[in-house]
């Protein structure tokens, strides 16, 4: 599979301290007390993922720090990307995806405002149209994107079944798919 996660590793970010896979699978489940950085690992791996993906399409000429220094800060909703950083950590915050054949990596200390420096990647960019749905987000928000944005609901209530669909397939189609549990 060409986009599939290879491999991760996470230093330093947020609730993570240290956070190390390579063994992913076709369905992966992240499971983890409240605070334990489930959201951070998504949000994290989102950002490099569709950085990759924005990267040197069409005419963009951004830079590559550009482009992931832009996403993280949208995604994570901060305003200094130090901010992201581990509070106790003596280290910069380190991270690392492989997707396919590509690769990302970065790396930026507490004292980083807006714009992240250290980033290493392929010359290709990656092909795909990578989302992220934070789910607790979208579920306590649900009232208000019900009264105000009846068209947008649509689309996720459209999205949701899709997924829903998917994930009632048969046993047998369910047992064809390997399953990797990982706890943050």
């Amino acid at each position: 599979m060409e986009n599939k996660i290879q491999e991760v590793k996470l230093e330093n970010y947020g609730a993570i301290d240290k956070f190390q896979c390579n063994h992913f699978s076709n369905i992966n489940l992240i499971i983890g007390e409240n605070g334990t950085g489930k959201t951070f690992l998504l949000k994290a791996l989102y950002s490099a993922v569709r950085s990759m993906e924005e990267y040197r399409r069409g005419d963009d000429i951004k830079t590559i720090s550009e482009v992931l220094s832009e996403k993280l800060r949208w995604t994570f909703q901060v305003d200094w990307l130090g901010d992201m950083v581990s509070k106790t950590a003596e280290n910069e915050l380190y991270f690392e995806v492989s997707v396919g054949s590509n690769k990302i990596t970065y790396q930026f200390s507490q004292e980083v405002s807006s714009k992240i420096e250290a980033v290493v990647i392929p010359d290709a960019g990656k092909t795909g149209n990578s989302i992220f749905i934070p789910a607790k987000e979208v579920l306590s928000l649900f009232s208000v994107i019900l009264k105000r944005y009846n068209d947008l609901f649509i689309l996720l209530k459209a999205l949701y079944l899709s997924i829903f669909s998917m994930l009632s397939l048969s046993i047998y189609s369910i047992l064809e798919f390997s399953v990797c549990l990982y706890e943050v």
